[in-house]
């Protein structure tokens, strides 16, 4: 029988899936080159990253097939893929020569039986699956009778563990929010001791998916972090969306409703507004380049409320010569932010 198989112990595995085909003696299809092409397609066409093709056979007519096939492939396939013809001593050892060795193959050493062990236990392992009448992983038998652990797999899984943890961090979000990093990391470990002393633990599923395992506390904390990060970004887009008026809804202004301390977005535009702007950056420029992040934004952000405190706004161009005024404040800060930018890079042409 032909088959197709990642050898996980060959160097090139290292690098993604190394499938071999292997029609050697007994292991020879009885298909007289029918269905090559689909096999090989279906090959080709797993969700994975090919490292390498092999096609071992000991038949001459099918090493020319095989030769003449690929003649009419791309290049990349052609620079991915070996065709090994002889016995299986000769197919054995080509195979070893590009970092794939005997024991990666399904079959003994001494009489090349094939080892069906691994097969086995993945058919069961796939079998069980199948057998879930809800289509999930059963998880009853993993836990026992606790039912307070917290499982980080998505929406997929819950426990009472889960609205424990985040019924907590509802109750804690604005303290939270409001908080230090020393404050914020005692809220996370309290939530985290608050679980573990009712016997709950925190966990996941390992790589392949199939059991469960116990987080470490450095990602515990990231995780739980996030959590209180979710609770913040939706409710403040949210207000924000239904505090702000909509674009279509906002006046149109004329150039004669511009005031002299208003701000006009866009390219070559010379206003007074404008004007005053750059200087205040120009004035500011060598502060906000030796400061911390956290600082440039209190210098951006004080920059905004002194022009809006002398009657000045923020408008943008529209479509027939009008301006609209601009109430999103991140907009507003990321446009102001850009002239910090701007005089920087002006400086260094200039020198």
């Amino acid at each position: 029988a032909r088959f197709y198989m990642l050898a996980n112990l060959c160097a090139h595995s290292k690098r993604g899936a190394v499938w071999i085909s292997y029609a050697v003696d007994q292991y020879r299809d009885k298909m007289n080159g029918k269905g090559f092409v689909e096999m090989t397609t279906m090959g080709m066409a797993m969700p994975m990253h090919c490292a390498g093709i092999h096609l071992c056979t000991d038949d001459p007519s099918e090493a020319l097939i095989c030769k003449a096939a690929m003649a009419l492939t791309s290049a990349e396939v052609k620079a991915k893929t070996r065709i090994h013809f002889g016995s299986h001593t000769e197919c054995q050892y080509r195979l070893t020569t590009f970092g794939i060795p005997h024991v990666a193959l399904p079959f003994t050493t001494m009489n090349n039986d094939p080892i069906l062990e691994d097969h086995l236990a993945w058919y069961k392992k796939c079998l069980t699956k199948c057998q879930d009448p809800a289509g999930k992983r059963s998880t009853s038998n993993q836990f026992g009778s606790n039912q307070h652990d917290v499982l980080f797999a998505g929406r997929t899984y819950s426990r009472n563990g889960n609205e424990e943890l985040r019924s907590m961090a509802m109750r804690h979000v604005q303290k939270y929010n409001g908080g230090n990093p020393k404050q914020r990391r005692a809220i996370v470990d309290s939530m985290v001791e608050n679980i573990k002393s009712k016997g709950g633990r925190f966990l996941k599923l390992d790589a392949d998916g199939s059991s469960w395992v116990e987080v470490a506390m450095p990602e515990v904390r990231q995780k739980i972090a996030q959590m209180f990060r979710n609770f913040r970004r939706p409710r403040a887009s949210q207000q924000q969306k239904n505090s702000l008026p909509t674009k279509n809804h906002l006046p149109l202004l004329d150039e004669t409703d511009i005031a002299p301390n208003d701000v006009l977005f866009g390219r070559k535009v010379y206003h007074d507004g404008n004007l005053r702007l750059k200087h205040m950056v120009e004035s500011m420029a060598a502060e906000y380049d030796a400061s911390t992040r956290g600082r440039k934004k209190q210098l951006v952000d004080s920059l905004i409320e002194d022009i809006k405190s002398s009657n000045g706004r923020f408008l943008r161009p529209v479509e027939g010569g009008k301006w609209q005024e601009v109430l999103d404040d991140a907009v507003v800060f990321s446009k102001v932010s850009s002239h910090f930018r701007n005089n920087r890079r002006s400086n260094k042409e200039k020198q």
